[in-house]
């Protein structure tokens, strides 16, 4: 009994035994498949960076959640989303890093309708 494979013909014997030595080889491969399309999807959706202002006027009618601080204004606003917020209101500075100068600012973190 012979079994046609890519325009060989290779005894079929010959194919299990390939498959066999294979097998744990191919388990741990689709182990691997699985965790990572598992992490991608366990990840959940992303949300949009929370918007930023500077005029406390247009957070009036909002509620204040939690304050943020961090060198970088766009981490910031991911930091605010996390947090459950969508306006994060620049609320100053709190000095500087002197090693990299870098200025590091707070937010105040609100949840608006």
């Amino acid at each position: 009994m012979y079994a046609i494979r890519q325009h060989v013909a290779v005894p079929a014997a010959c194919w299990r035994a390939i498959a066999a030595s294979l097998g744990p080889a191919i388990r741990v491969l689709g182990l691997v498949a699985f965790v990572v399309c598992a992490a991608c999807e366990s990840a959940g959706p992303t949300r949009p960076p929370a918007q930023l202002v500077t005029d406390r006027a247009r957070i009036q009618a909002c509620e204040l959640l939690t304050l943020v601080r961090d060198s970088d204004v766009d981490d910031l606003r991911e930091k605010a989303a996390k947090k459950g917020g969508n306006v994060v209101l620049v609320a100053g500075q709190a000095g500087s890093d002197a090693l990299f100068s870098r200025i590091n600012y707070v937010g105040e973190v609100y949840r608006c309708p």
